[in-house]
């Protein structure tokens, strides 16, 4: 296999009769990474796979193996280097288990040629898998969980590079997911490509490197679980509203469902919050507690704000950690700021690296929108927060000389925006990706 990509999809257009399914995919697969890709049904994640897998015949575009297009291999060449793990990938007849192992060597097979590491391989899948125990069953014996670990075996049995999976874990207890998922675990940590179609947000985010989040035949977002599954994101592909956190145990981004989004319901964050170093923390759990729609920015990476938004499931506008807001960063919060129909300042450190965020407020300010002060018992332009040099203090100044009124506690901002909220809307609001 290439050392950098195992798998490459290159514009890829694929469909049933005169409709297409995908819409010129393109698509990175790097050597021993683990690739979850995730979609509602209908969003063209089965017919990726199989088009990856030589079932489906692009009707443009390519798919590369080892830099060769995959119609240039030959059906058993193909086979030892890329095994396919359907949903119900088990055999019409009821063989036994150590039979149907057995029957992921045939790409190794000839009418004449014995296949001398056949045993070897076989034995090696039963064990890998944790199934050697039931080598003399039959299938008819086997509980969806246990024959679905057969399928793994068999592929692997093959001794493949890549591991092709359609929704594995769609059947499976928690307990026989768990463990499908470590075995897929153990096999990547050892070097095989994995590709994975799920249907479970939290599987994905749980052990893949990279996710794929597909919509109507194209690819919506990828990257990192914590980049690929925003909120904003997963509203606007499964139509879900979502809060995210992190387990403590694990590590692992945790997604959970809050609500389904309706038609009619106003689309923009009605509150921007300018914050950072744990300022906005508080004000955000209120805002969400009565159900004011809201964004954030901007907010590096690592922030305590920036966590806590996260957490709460609302849109934000990302800063590098240790790093001054870039231009790109700056430009969105303007915007997002302009959108709103209010701002509101936190009592934050104000430095350098982050005089951009009073800027946005500034031009939201000029542009019509009613910005707001929040102070937490100091008044915002001391020099317990000021570390510019005054430049924070003359911005802030210039803010309230211009209208911008002071609250002086959480409860007092939240409760003139949500009588503000009251006035303007029917109904909560609810986001999208800034």
């Amino acid at each position: 296999m290439s050392p950098e990509l195992a798998l490459e999809v290159r514009g890829v257009r694929v469909g049933y009769g005169a409709d297409d399914k995908l819409h010129g995919v393109t698509l990175e697969v790097p050597a021993g990474s683990f690739l979850a890709v995730v979609g509602p049904n209908g969003s063209g994640k089965s017919t990726l796979l199989r088009t990856m897998a030589r079932a489906l015949a692009p009707r443009t575009g390519a798919v590369l193996l080892e830099g060769r297009r995959t119609s240039s291999w030959k059906p058993k060449e193909f086979a030892r280097e890329v095994a396919v793990v359907s949903q119900e990938g088990s055999p019409a007849f009821d063989y036994t288990v150590h039979e149907v192992v057995r029957m992921g060597r045939t790409p190794y097979e000839g009418r004449l040629t014995p296949d001398p590491g056949g045993r070897r391989a076989v034995e090696d899948a039963l064990r890998e898998v944790g199934v050697w125990h039931l080598r003399d069953r039959r299938l008819s014996g086997l509980s969806g969980g246990e024959k679905q670990l057969v399928t793994l075996a068999r592929a692997l049995a093959q001794e493949p590079e890549v591991l092709l999976l359609d929704e594995p874990t769609n059947h499976l207890d928690i307990h026989h997911q768990v463990a499908f998922m470590e075995v897929l675990l153990r096999l990547n940590a050892a070097g095989k490509t994995v590709l994975m179609i799920v249907h479970d947000l939290n599987l994905a985010a749980r052990y893949a490197h990279r996710v794929v989040v597909m919509k109507g035949g194209r690819i919506s977002a990828a990257g990192p679980p914590s980049v690929a599954l925003r909120p904003e994101v997963i509203e606007g592909v499964f139509g879900a509203e979502v809060e995210l956190s992190i387990s403590p145990r694990t590590g692992a981004l945790q997604i959970q469902p809050v609500g389904v989004l309706s038609a009619g319901q106003p689309s923009e964050p009605e509150v921007h919050v300018i914050c950072g170093g744990g300022s906005g923390a508080v004000l955000m759990c209120r805002l969400r507690e009565e159900g004011i729609g809201f964004s954030a920015g901007v907010v590096s990476v690592g922030d305590t704000d920036h966590a806590v938004a996260r957490s709460l499931g609302v849109p934000i506008i990302e800063g590098e950690a240790y790093a001054p807001i870039s231009e790109d960063a700056h430009a969105r919060n303007v915007a997002a700021a302009r959108r709103a129909r209010a701002v509101v300042v936190c009592d934050m450190p104000v430095g350098r690296g982050n005089l951009r965020n009073l800027e946005a407020a500034a031009a939201a300010q000029e542009a019509g929108v009613p910005v707001v002060l929040l102070r937490g018992g100091l008044p915002l332009w001391t020099e317990q927060r000021d570390y510019t040099g005054g430049e924070a203090t003359r911005l802030l100044d210039r803010l309230a000389a211009r209208g911008a009124p002071e609250a002086g506690s959480v409860d007092e901002a939240v409760g003139g925006l949500t009588r503000e909220a009251a006035r303007a809307r029917p109904a909560a609001g609810r986001y999208q990706n800034i």
